[in-house]
């Protein structure tokens, strides 16, 4: 009776393994698939990134971080939540404005994305959290943010997240 029970929880704890590790490896090769899709994206000249998906915006990239990406925007903001920059279902989705946002008006921008346990996408945005990281990269981030909005009217001081 001992012997069937103790191989019937092995068979258990073997299929729960199994079953996991199918899971892990299937995550990490979505996770894979979404880091060459965007590796594909920052080869393309970005004059022509429009040709390919026209809710295309800018493109933002913040220094001391892994964000490289184009900003997309459509009417639902529910759509990038799920689908890549070639509007593909994807999990990782894509960086998107909010979409009653307009880059030429709006004082303050919206932009969504996914927080990827693999740092990519805006994963190493936390480290704007390290004070002294946030001090030494502010300005920086905020000069890029102007020349991608090509505007002077989008100028305002960047508010840390970090609580004293």
């Amino acid at each position: 009776m001992k012997k069937s029970i103790k191989k019937i929880i092995n068979i258990i704890l073997l299929i729960i393994i199994v079953f996991s590790s199918a899971i892990l490896i299937n995550r990490l090769y979505k996770y894979h698939k979404i880091d060459s899709v965007n590796k594909k994206i920052q080869l393309i000249n970005k004059d022509d990134l429009s040709k390919i998906n026209s809710d295309y915006k800018f493109w933002i990239e913040v220094p001391g971080t892994n964000i490289n990406y184009p900003v997309v925007q459509t009417n639902n903001n529910e759509f990038y939540l799920t689908h890549n920059f070639y509007k593909e279902k994807s999990i990782g989705g894509s960086i998107f404005l909010y979409s009653k946002d307009n880059i030429n008006y709006s004082q303050n921008l919206i932009i969504f994305g996914h927080n990827m346990k693999n740092k990519s996408m805006f994963g190493t945005l936390e480290n704007f959290k390290d004070k002294p990281f946030f001090n030494n990269n502010k300005k920086e981030f905020l000069l890029h943010l102007l020349i991608l909005l090509r505007s002077e009217e989008h100028t305002s001081e960047l508010q840390s997240p970090v609580r004293s």
